[in-house]
């Protein structure tokens, strides 16, 4: 059995609104990918000058809500590691919206933490 990841925006309850993303060979691939989902959704709602609260916020909302789900036990918690990269994003110490750009266009993939 391979390890998924499932999503649902963050301020839907309702079930049906589920969507698997994607299946990985393995736990630490499904946790990138989930981890790839809520950097992106970040980055794109990031603005200059923006708060890590108010960022994180933001995506409680209305970021997308990953969960990995298999035979390996993930303690991922998509919510604690928003929480952490908001921080980071917001203090300028991560990748900003521009350079991630610049990367995706230079066909590189940015590290994140």
């Amino acid at each position: 059995m391979r390890d998924s990841i499932g999503c649902a925006p963050s301020h839907l309850i309702d079930k049906d609104k589920r969507y698997t993303h994607g299946e990985f060979e393995t736990l630490e691939a499904a946790v990138e990918a989930a981890k790839k989902i809520i950097d992106d959704g970040l980055l794109n709602d990031y603005e200059p000058g923006m708060s890590a609260s108010t960022l994180y916020s933001r995506y409680k909302m209305f970021g997308e809500d990953p969960w990995v789900s298999g035979p390996g036990d993930s303690h991922f918690s998509a919510w604690k590691y928003a929480e952490a990269r908001c921080e980071i994003i917001c203090a300028g110490t991560g990748p900003t919206p521009s350079t991630r750009i610049m990367d995706r266009l230079a066909g590189r993939v940015s590290d994140f933490v």
